[in-house]
């Protein structure tokens, strides 16, 4: 029990002696100011705690700027009057805000290189003016990462460009990765993205890397064909990641506990793996399915391996919970 509660406990309990027994006006008198002064501190300590709280809960409340960016990405690749924009999209998906949005590019690399860029260069959000706008569910913003001019020429969608610069020298051929921080009000993330110039819009690509991994395209699948059941499952999962940062360190099992297992086939699930990626957070399997590439071996059926997983009443709470459950499976085909 609070202090404060205590205090108030104190404060009802002098002033039961003072209403029911028999004393003296003055002994009333004292008793009646120190109940006054314990229900003074008892109300000034319950607002403290419940000020208290509230900073904490607000302080324990990650946010963390849902960012995307790729061909599958909806929006993401623009194109009107010649130009082509290559964009990154930013929308929350539950309540939260983000407003007065900044890009900034750090640093550029060419096929790995480290590019003399002389200072931090300010890029524009659509629609190209010089505001910083908000990003809202079902309002989203997009930052222009890169742009082709109906020259066929790759640039830069600055707002100001610094002393002795007016453009930037993208060669045509060459894989470029943007460093750029995307700030909010109080909170920002580092993105790199990766521009592959082919010298034509119509061939060239523009994708989020996140943690080491590229977010690529699943082949058959686009934004339109995404059912129901993949958007519930990863809008769930998002929430779950975000609510439980521990989480991220293998997300596979918030995978789980949004019923991924629910799902009917493997390419639904390879979607839903994408997505998450393409959220910022590290990919479900971390790297596990390269295994069986590398090694030409037969990749296992994942979402069976799940299934079996979910009968078995087994929380895929790591790696090795995961690889257990793929021996054990493949044992029980065999």
């Amino acid at each position: 029990m609070s202090k404060s509660v205590w205090g108030g406990a104190v404060s009802i309990f002098f002033g039961l002696i003072t209403a029911f027994l028999p004393v003296s006006d003055k002994t009333k008198f004292v008793i009646c100011g120190i109940a006054s002064i314990g229900l003074i501190v008892s109300v000034i300590g319950w607002v403290r705690a419940y000020s208290n709280e509230k900073k904490k809960s607000k302080a324990e409340k990650v946010q963390f700027i849902p960012v995307e960016c790729g061909p599958t990405v909806k929006g993401s690749v623009s194109k009107a009057n010649g130009y082509t924009f290559y964009r990154a999209r930013i929308e929350p998906n539950g309540s939260e805000q983000f407003p007065n949005l900044i890009g900034k590019i750090h640093s550029i690399k060419r096929d790995g290189v480290e590019m003399d860029l002389a200072e931090v260069i300010r890029i524009k959000y659509c629609p190209g003016d010089l505001s910083a706008p908000c990003a809202r569910k079902d309002d989203p913003a997009f930052l222009d990462v890169v742009y082709v001019n109906p020259s066929a020429v790759a640039d830069l969608h600055v707002h100001y460009w610094p002393a002795g610069m007016t453009h930037w020298d993208f060669e045509p051929g060459h894989t470029y990765n943007l460093d750029i921080a995307i700030l909010s009000d109080g909170v920002s993330r580092r993105c790199d993205f990766e521009f592959v110039w082919t010298g034509d819009a119509n061939t060239s690509s523009c994708r989020l890397i996140t943690n080491g991994v590229l977010s690529r395209p699943i082949v058959g699948i686009t934004q339109s064909d995404c059912s129901a059941d993949v958007k519930a499952i990863v809008n769930d999962a998002v929430r779950l990641l975000r609510e439980n940062p521990g989480l991220n360190n293998f997300p596979l099992q918030a995978l789980q506990m949004a019923g991924v297992g629910n799902l009917k086939t493997e390419a639904e699930f390879s979607e839903v793996r994408e997505r998450i990626t393409q959220h910022g957070f590290t990919p479900p399997l971390v790297g596990l399915e390269s295994i069986y590439r590398i090694g030409n071996q037969t990749e296992p059926r994942w979402l069976e391996v799940i299934k079996w997983a979910n009968r078995k009443n087994i929380s895929v709470s790591s790696p090795d919970v995961l690889m257990d459950c793929v021996d054990n499976y493949s044992k029980q085909l065999s």
